[in-house]
């Protein structure tokens, strides 16, 4: 069993005059509510469950769910099934979580013990605090709690039935948030898929199937032969190999080698392997990070000095017409 520790803090509740509270409302301090037991260090921990032992909550089992080591109960801090956490120590004081099942918490967390009211409820009100609780911390190297800003905090307290409805509607709102969360965390797999599949569908001629039956098309290998002319006499191979499983494509379009299509110059080469320092005068320099869905980003793009550029003159991006492109770009790396 795992603790569930909530990652995502509500919206922060605004203070509020008791006038202006919903009927049968009332509004307290936190301190007259509950109290707080802060955790500890067991005598002895142990990589392995052994007999009788519990699990050990440190942060990180508080917030991944995973138990690296266990305890004996007797010389632990205990926590039972459905007690409310609280990270006490550390940069995320006041993040709140909910125990499972019972275990031992550790030195920078704390029990939440309600004396009244709604336990979920209360749960609820110290998630929207979060953000209070967190910026309002003490101690100048490891943040805490203070404690002071924890037990001021004004609770607006609605009836018993009342706090039961808001814990149950609210829980089953942040169900649809997560699978919300869930579906656009999708999202960009789904996409790069769609991207591919729509490549795919116009190198394999799918995508303009409907055009070229009402379009009249040139055979490719028009277009292969007038390529073949210009280019030098040692580089006009555009046959493919004959060993390829290739893929039944239009009838009038043709297969031909990768390296026919490119300059005769310089088909393939490495980029810039040594840029040195920005040089905010010299040449655009285009890495892998610069690339984002298929394009350039321009505006986060380093400088290489002219003299680097000399050495790497293979590298410089052309336009398709053959001109060097404006502004002057090297390809990195």
């Amino acid at each position: 069993m795992t603790p569930r520790a909530s990652k995502h803090p509500l919206p922060a509740i605004p203070a509020a005059a008791d006038d202006d509270l919903p009927e049968g409302w009332t509004q307290t301090k936190l301190r007259d509510l509950a109290a707080a037991i802060k955790g500890k260090k067991p005598a002895e921990l142990l990589p392995e469950r052994f007999e009788g032992a519990v699990p050990y909550i440190d942060i990180k089992a508080f917030e991944t769910g995973e138990f690296r080591e266990y305890a004996a109960p007797e010389s632990a801090r205990m926590a039972q099934k459905g007690d409310i956490l609280i990270v006490w120590d550390g940069a995320r004081s006041g993040l709140v979580g909910k125990m499972p099942d019972k275990g031992a918490v550790g030195s920078t967390l704390a029990v939440m013990q309600p004396y009244a009211g709604n336990k979920d409820y209360l749960a609820l009100f110290l998630r929207a605090s979060f953000q209070q609780i967190n910026t309002n911390v003490r101690g100048t190297g490891i943040p805490h709690v203070d404690p002071e800003i924890l037990w001021d905090l004004d609770v607006p307290l609605p009836p018993l039935a009342e706090q039961k409805r808001i814990v149950a509607k609210v829980e089953e709102l942040l169900s649809r948030v997560n699978a919300a969360r869930e579906f656009l965390a999708k999202v960009p797999a789904i996409l790069k898929r769609f991207r591919q599949s729509v490549l795919a569908a116009a190198c394999s001629g799918r995508l303009t199937a409907e055009w070229r039956e009402e379009n009249p098309t040139e055979d490719a290998a028009n277009l292969i032969e007038e390529v073949r002319q210009k280019r030098p006499v040692r580089f006009r191979d555009a046959t493919v190999r004959d060993d390829l499983d290739l893929p039944e494509i239009p009838d009038k379009w043709r297969w031909t080698n990768l390296r026919f299509l490119f300059s005769p110059n310089e088909a393939f080469c490495y980029g810039v392997v040594q840029p040195g320092t920005d040089d905010q005068d010299g040449v655009f320099l285009v890495r892998a990070g610069d690339f984002s869905n298929g394009r350039v980003a321009l505006d986060s793009l380093r400088r290489i000095s002219q003299r680097v550029h000399d050495q790497y003159r293979r590298s410089e991006l052309v336009s398709p017409s053959g001109m060097v492109e404006t502004p002057r770009l090297a390809g990195g790396d």
